[in-house]
């Protein structure tokens, strides 16, 4: 019997866990009554639960009041041991709650600026900037910042960090570096769990243009996205999303944003999902599939973090624009564009929610 109760936990425990994601990714979204909590709980259970577990079925329930988001989940399962007994399958219910605040929102926007982009760059810096007009549109304020992270082959983190700690130059010219840095082992790059350092890259075609950590000043995220250029012929998409990440992270390497829970977490991840090379560690000079794998494991543990997840498929195919939709939060955070104008749009439509969801409260 005890091998039945043993998995009765593990199922109850995984339960819980996808429970408390959806109602708080609920509560985050400032649902304002249960068919909106509904759609975002259901969104989440399939990609937390369904996943794992395809062969039990949730039921799930939900409410909303002014404050508080509410969720119940049950399940049943069979049994293996406890079966001789008579007893043929195992009944399991959690609950949880999430309260409807007003956070300050933390909006990283991660920006494939490779040579692809060229023609598209005017239109791209006019969506840029909308999205900080909209969410500022006063200009600086304390609870919106925004972070802007451009990455082509690799990003750069900007000379001024040379000497930080979290620096390594075990594999670089310290002197000749230029400001990118390259991976982390396999699979140190796949989260933000780890303290290792991260190594420069020199002698390597460098993102010439520097990422912008968290900032409210609104006037220096415009002015930096005016400076954005597109040079870098070669794409690895794993390096965009682990800085944007970690441009989110209170730790190292940058700390200007809040703690997990205290502000609502976003990220705008444009990219047409291919990567012209992949991770050889430090640099990312190989062509294998290995660059597929990270970038998609990189926003199952984005979203498991509790960031919400928006994805722009530029100019993509059918099998790229199906992996960025599984990487968004869900469905309704997915975007496709193929021209300019559709690129435009789709930025406009993610401001849009994005005010709702803060400058409406």
């Amino acid at each position: 019997m005890a091998v039945d109760f043993i998995n009765a936990s593990s199922v109850r425990t995984s339960l819980q866990q996808a429970l408390d994601s959806a109602v708080l990714a609920a509560a985050s979204a400032q649902v304002k009554n249960e068919h909106e909590a509904e759609e975002v709980i259901t969104e989440f259970m399939a990609s937390n639960w369904t996943e794992k577990y395809p062969n039990i079925d949730a039921e799930i329930k939900q409410s909303v009041t002014d404050e508080v988001v509410t969720g119940t989940a049950s399940v049943q399962i069979p049994t293996l041991i406890t079966g001789l007994l008579g007893i043929n399958s195992m009944d399991i219910a959690v609950t949880s709650s999430a309260t409807i605040s007003t956070p300050t929102i933390e909006v990283a926007m991660v920006i494939d600026n490779s040579s692809s982009m060229k023609t598209h760059l005017n239109q791209l810096q006019r969506a840029l900037t909308a999205v900080v007009d909209t969410l500022a549109p006063d200009g600086t304020d304390p609870d919106v910042t925004f972070a802007v992270i451009p990455y082509s082959t690799y990003v750069n983190v900007g000379l001024s960090n040379k000497n930080q700690s979290w620096m390594s130059f075990a594999e670089a010219d310290k002197t000749a570096w230029e400001g990118c840095v390259g991976s982390r082992d396999y699979p140190l790059d796949l989260d933000d769990s780890d303290d290792t350092p991260i190594p420069a890259v020199s002698g390597v075609t460098c993102n010439p243009t520097e990422m912008l950590p968290l900032t409210s000043d609104a006037d220096t995220v415009k002015e930096w996205i005016d400076d954005l250029t597109t040079e870098v012929n070669d794409t690895y998409t794993g390096a965009g999303l682990i800085w944007g990440l970690r441009a989110l992270s209170e730790r190292q390497p940058f700390t200007e944003a809040k703690p997990y829970g205290d502000s609502e977490k976003v990220i705008i991840f444009l990219t047409d999902a291919y990567s012209t090379v992949g991770p050889s560690y430090p640099k990312h000079d190989t062509e294998d599939d290995m660059a597929n794998e990270v970038w998609q494991t990189q926003c199952t543990n984005i979203k498991a973090a509790g960031i919400t997840l928006y994805t722009i498929a530029f100019q993509t195919g059918s099998t790229q624009e199906m992996q960025l939709a599984t990487c968004a939060t869900s469905s309704s955070h997915a975007f496709t564009a193929d021209n300019s104008n559709e690129l435009k749009d789709a930025f406009e439509d993610i401001a849009g929610k994005l005010e709702r969801i803060y400058l409406s409260q």
